[in-house]
């Protein structure tokens, strides 16, 4: 009787499991992030990061051009590693490359470009990162 009880106990255990590991696996865990196509280019003002003067975001951005605009820093780690990406998608004619200097230091981030070259049409800077968060 005894044998009879943890055998069924087994089979249920067995069979629960199955049915777990069924409905999840038929369940795709795939994220997918939410893409707003029309959405409105936060406004704002920055500082010019080699010209010193500041410039507004409606200045900036025209809709007849395509943009990439980049949140970068000299002491960000991933930074470097994308940065020869950005190199290369410099070179496309009919993009255009915006950057944001991230709470950085300027002199920090002037010797980043310097090294590594400059990707970008124009480079923003963001010394509370305010810019940064809205977007």
């Amino acid at each position: 009787m005894k044998n009879k009880i943890i055998y069924s106990l087994t089979i249920i255990s067995f069979i629960f499991l199955f049915v777990i590991f069924y409905k999840g696996l038929k369940k795709p865990n795939f994220y997918q992030p939410k893409s707003e196509l029309k959405k409105n280019i936060p406004y704002f003002s920055s500082i010019n990061f080699f010209e010193k003067e500041i410039i507004n975001s409606e200045d900036i951005f025209n809709q007849n051009k395509f943009y990439l605009f980049n949140i970068w820093a000299s002491w960000c780690v991933p930074c470097k590693d994308e940065h020869m990406f950005l190199v290369n998608l410099s070179k496309i004619n009919n993009l255009e490359i915006i950057g944001l200097n991230y709470k950085d230091n300027y002199e920090n981030a002037k010797k980043f470009i310097k090294e590594l070259g400059n990707p970008y049409n124009k480079i923003l800077v963001d010394k509370d990162g305010t810019i940064a968060i809205e977007w």
